[in-house]
């Protein structure tokens, strides 16, 4: 079934399952593309199902997608969806002819998409990937609303990608005046939506407050066609860490949870300490020479 968001026609979720791969922009983030795909199922599941959900989620084209949590995690994903971009869509991609990177947060590592183009399963040039990627820096808020109200409407064009890095984290929420740049911005990310297909992502901190919410109020809430919150990493009690990303709003699908663990930091820390029990632990060594450190033969 179609409907109509923000002027932008879209599918329901039964729609996108039966759609081509071409239909939907995969990030390169497996746990992202997966909460973003019609193949996903909150019930435990195995490597190889998580890995089919992943290959068959990505970003819908004609709405904004907000990645709300830690800008410097976020940034990585949006290097990633950079280069992934660029990919013809066999591979997930879109072959965008440009991608309109904005970069508020200054993060942008060029040594990091172009290894990430290398590590690609079809490998793209470096140079080729980085040269399709047109940068705007902003380094204030007054910067930043410039950039997104005018300048980078007027460059986009139909197989392009606009990704905003940092979209609201020079924004300061207690003064009323800002609401009207983000009201500026919210806009221009309008009009480059008229610009069908184009895929947009941009990342945003968490309100303060919340533990969901992309800083930037009602007005970026309610425009956002999809909010992914990201929190975390974080370490558990054991040692080891999880990362949870919850898919807040969707045009299509309803709220989902995944959480992502990490047992390595676990077994390492575990590995160190069984290692520095070896010695001066009663319970642990078998010979004098093992409890003393000594060597035999040595001096």
């Amino acid at each position: 079934m179609e409907f109509d968001y923000e002027n932008v026609k879209m599918v329901d979720s039964e729609a996108l399952a039966r759609a081509p791969g071409g239909t939907l922009l995969r990030t390169g983030t497996p746990p992202l593309d997966e909460i973003l795909s019609p193949g996903y199922v909150a019930s435990p599941k195995g490597p190889q199902e998580r890995q089919k959900a992943a290959r068959g989620g990505g970003l819908v084209p004609g709405i904004l997608h907000v990645l709300a949590g830690p800008q410097h995690l976020l940034s990585r994903v949006l290097m990633r969806l950079a280069v992934m971009a660029q990919l013809p869509p066999v591979d997930g991609g879109v072959g965008a002819s440009r991608v309109f990177y904005v970069e508020l947060n200054n993060f942008f590592d060029p040594y990091l998409v172009s290894r990430v183009a290398m590590e690609m399963e079809r490998p793209l040039n470096p140079a080729g990937v980085l040269d399709r990627i047109d940068i705007a820096r902003g380094f204030n808020w007054g910067q930043a609303v410039e950039i997104v109200g005018k300048a980078l409407p007027a460059k986009v064009a139909p197989r392009s990608v606009v990704l905003v890095s940092g979209l609201t984290s020079l924004m300061d929420p207690s003064d009323a005046a800002s609401f009207e740049g983000l009201r500026e911005m919210v806009a221009g990310l309008k009009r480059c939506q008229q610009a069908a297909p184009v895929y947009m992502a941009a990342t945003c901190p968490i309100a303060d407050g919340s533990t969901y919410k992309p800083r930037g109020g009602h007005m970026l809430y309610h425009h956002a066609g999809v909010i992914v919150a990201v929190s975390g990493p974080r370490e558990t009690r054991s040692g080891s860490t999880v990362t949870e990303w919850v898919l807040v709003r969707h045009v299509a699908f309803p709220e989902r949870v995944l959480q992502c663990w990490d047992h390595a930091a676990a077994e390492k820390r575990a590995t160190r300490k069984h290692a520095g029990a070896r010695k001066g632990d009663l319970s642990t060594f078998r010979t004098l020479d093992d409890f003393t450190g000594r060597q035999r033969g040595g001096g």
